[in-house]
């Protein structure tokens, strides 16, 4: 298959190659391709994902090792566990669950590879449309796409037979007298996939044989357009205030909407790590032009999106109060919290004197205000405000604390009593709005965890 020897050709030299292979026509061809091939054979790992959502489940994770035993491809078999949300279905919760069992398997540099074709890039099209999806949706699955890995790693995920049409994988698997296994549940047209399949796309067919073909080119050129609008955006984007978890609306007002949208739904994508769809974008807007509005709140399917002051934030987990060890965290705010960084992000100090933070190290804690009962809320208020602190964040502000009792509230300077004090020599301390987020949500526990491994 010409598809397969270009994947081979720009295919790593040192790169492990994972195959997510479910016992299919498609990835069944796929591993053959793989196990027959000279180079590529002694990098290959099967991962086979059991739903447990049929009864044959068991059968089919059977057949799989049994087929990687023979062509002596080392396999693992993967279990997750489906509950179905009334707010999806069970076919994406389903995929979520199996990219994020195949996803823990990998690690820095490898590869994974899934088995779809021209016909499954057809069906995502049609699958897109059908909800009135835009450019990103219509530029369906892409050939290759970086997946980001816990502790800053990344992989690959290549899908190298998407260009080859169905038939062509059909003629090879009978040729080479290939077993695969089909799942009943595909024949079921209550699914929305399965309906175009079965129903919508031989309609077209009929009319247009070579339909998948020219689908699959459309899709190829609603890529190159969602490339140029993600150059567009991001350039735009490092033009304003943002990180990982709000960007300030107000630095995109001299955009028109399009442009607004554009650049909202990369800092989403890219930043954010969530789907700002149609609906989102459309209470975005209504409230953004509100003159008297100051706060509002949307709750998506994962997380909820809230707006203050013309800045939109993103909350995905619940805010609990904390309390660290300052000497544990003190390089983590020295060094600073993110790669996605840029000039303008905006921070918040508190100077400290050397000899005072050396000689106190070892009692100093970092706690939430809500932990704090001896300081006043009605003090702070006013100063939250001037700063455009969130009503939300406000009782999970940062407070340095010596042996229990509150020294100074992030941000604001602290006195110091101590007449034998070194005042000469400060140390500057500074934590972005970025990790305060962290703070409150336990990021910045697991980077402290993440530190202390060998």
């Amino acid at each position: 298959m010409s598809e397969f020897i270009r994947f081979k050709t720009q295919c790593h030299s040192d790169n492990r190659l994972y195959l997510a292979y479910s016992g299919g026509l498609d990835s069944t061809v796929l591993l053959h391709l793989l196990a027959t091939d000279s180079d590529l054979k002694d990098r290959v790992h099967a991962l086979h994902v059991n739903h447990h959502l049929q009864p044959e489940s068991s059968h089919w994770a059977e057949h799989c090792a049994k087929t990687c035993q023979q062509l002596k491809i080392p396999f693992q078999s993967l279990s997750v566990e489906i509950t179905c949300s009334h707010r999806q279905g069970i076919e994406s919760v389903a995929r979520n669950h199996r990219y994020t069992a195949l996803k823990g398997q990998l690690s820095e540099g490898d590869t994974l590879l899934t088995a779809h074709h021209q016909r499954d890039q057809a069906e995502t099209f049609l699958l897109n449309l059908s909800r009135g999806a835009g450019v990103h949706g219509l530029s369906a699955m892409p050939e290759c796409k970086r997946l980001n890995l816990p502790a800053d790693a990344t992989a690959e995920h290549k899908r190298p037979l998407l260009k080859v049409p169905y038939p062509e994988l059909l003629a090879y698997a009978e040729a080479m007298g290939l077993n695969w296994i089909s799942d009943p549940s595909n024949e079921n047209c209550d699914f929305r996939r399965n309906l175009i399949r079965h129903r919508i796309l031989p309609e077209f067919e009929q009319a247009w044989p070579n339909i998948s073909q020219q689908i699959a080119r459309s899709a190829e050129f609603m890529q190159e357009a969602q490339t140029l609008m993600d150059k567009n955006a991001r350039i735009q984007l490092q033009q304003g205030h943002f990180d990982q978890f709000y960007i300030d609306l107000n630095d995109l007002m001299d955009l028109d909407w399009v442009e607004q949208k554009n650049v909202l739904r990369f800092w989403a994508k890219q930043v954010a790590c969530f789907q700002l769809g149609f609906q989102p974008l459309q209470w975005i807007e209504e409230h953004l032009h509100e003159k008297n509005c100051v706060t509002a709140m949307l709750q998506l399917p994962m997380g909820e999106l809230r707006l203050y002051r013309k800045k939109l934030y993103y909350l995905n987990q619940g805010f609990k109060k904390y309390q660290y060890n300052f000497n544990e965290i003190l390089c983590l705010i020295e060094r600073g919290s993110s790669k996605l960084k840029e000039p303008k992000e905006r921070y918040f100090k508190l100077e400290l004197p050397h000899s005072w933070l050396t000689k106190n190290n070892d009692h100093l804690k970092l706690c939430s205000l809500q932990e704090n009962t001896d300081i006043s809320r009605k003090k702070l208020k006013k100063w939250f405000q001037s700063k455009g602190i969130p009503q939300w964040q406000r009782d999970y502000w940062p407070v340095l604390t010596l042996d229990g009792k509150p020294v100074a509230v992030w941000g604001i300077q602290a006195s110091f009593v101590e007449t034998d004090m070194d005042t000469s020599e400060t140390v500057c301390l500074r934590l972005t709005e970025e990790q305060i987020h962290q703070l409150s949500t336990g990021h910045f526990m697991e980077q402290i965890k993440a530190q202390k491994k060998p």
